[in-house]
């Protein structure tokens, strides 16, 4: 998956403060700030609440579906009611791969499928507000997906797209949703196809295969 020039909404990647609608990315509250979080430079995108119902920010279509991982910095600046949501789509078949969501509280969720309907699964994650954790989501074939907080697995299951059978699997765009009536806003950064190893991780990323070099800008 080629993300760079997409997510890491820097200036001198073309992106400019205000709405988030620039360079193939969609949206309907969301837009570009200046957050003044370390690492994430000068240019985040913030899905921010919409009192007609969901905020979100979603990525321009990354090609042909494709198994593998994304990931990306987020920060959710409040933990006031509202739900906050990443997720991984199949654009194709317009289905998620899953959604991982911030309850409030400070739990994370992923959305699986059973029986065919949609259903809630804890993670091991947590979060707390106005705290950066990278959130990786790994779409393989063989109906496998795992999800990654800061480089250490929280949630092992199935890609809702093979589960279904709606498509041939894999990824290709990402989506920032806000939930709720609260005020706060959900940002995201630094999107890559690699993870950071976190303690005790480096022995898993080696068997999976995965990169250990995070790209920073």
């Amino acid at each position: 998956i080629t993300t760079e020039g997409i997510g890491f909404f820097e200036d001198f990647e073309g992106f400019a403060l205000g709405s988030a609608t620039q360079l193939g990315w969609g949206t309907n509250t969301g837009t570009i700030i200046d957050s003044g979080i370390a690492g994430f430079g000068s240019r985040t995108a913030s899905v921010n609440f919409d009192p007609a119902g969901a905020g979100f920010v979603v990525s321009p279509d990354f090609g042909a579906p494709t198994f593998g991982l994304i990931a990306a910095d987020v920060v959710a600046t409040a933990d006031d009611g509202s739900t906050y949501a990443f997720e991984t789509d199949h654009v194709d078949s317009g289905t998620i791969n899953t959604r991982v969501l911030f309850n409030p509280g400070g739990s994370i969720d992923v959305v699986q499928v059973s029986g065919g309907a949609g259903v809630i699964v804890a993670t091991t994650g947590s979060w707390s507000a106005g705290v950066a954790t990278q959130i990786g989501i790994e779409v393989l074939a063989g109906n496998m997906l795992n999800v990654y907080q800061d480089g250490a697995l929280i949630f092992s299951g199935h890609d809702i797209v093979q589960e279904l059978a709606v498509g041939g699997g894999g990824l290709d765009t990402i989506v920032g949703v806000h939930f709720g009536g609260g005020q706060g806003s959900f940002l995201i950064d630094n999107v890559t196809d690699q993870l950071v190893p976190g303690p005790g991780a480096m022995a898993l990323f080696g068997v999976a295969g995965l990169a250990a070099t995070r790209r920073r800008r």
